[in-house]
């Protein structure tokens, strides 16, 4: 088999998985509750979001405080005075 091949047979496949996965993520009630954290929809780009405990899938409603709170617990600095600077800066860009 050529490379060509090969690389549209797995194509196919990750098309076929994404579609399963879509359609098991609609049959979640999301009943047991989410978990804020940093989800990415793009390659360098991060936002809190809340997300299924069940399915991972993105709800909508994250609100301030969460958004903060969780940028907040993913903040770490080797710089304790760096780190006390950016978590103030966090903090002040949610409550100007």
């Amino acid at each position: 088999m050529n490379i060509r091949e090969r690389v549209g047979e797995l194509y196919k496949i990750i098309s076929d998985a994404t579609k399963e996965l879509e359609e098991i993520k609609s049959s979640c009630k999301h009943e047991e509750g989410y978990t804020v954290q940093m989800y990415s929809y793009r390659i360098g780009s991060y936002n809190p979001e809340r997300l299924c405990n069940i399915c991972n899938a993105v709800l909508p409603g994250v609100t301030k405080e969460e958004a903060m709170y969780c940028e907040l617990k993913n903040t770490e600095c080797s710089d304790p005075d760096m780190e006390r600077r950016i978590k103030k800066k966090i903090v002040e860009r949610y409550y100007k």
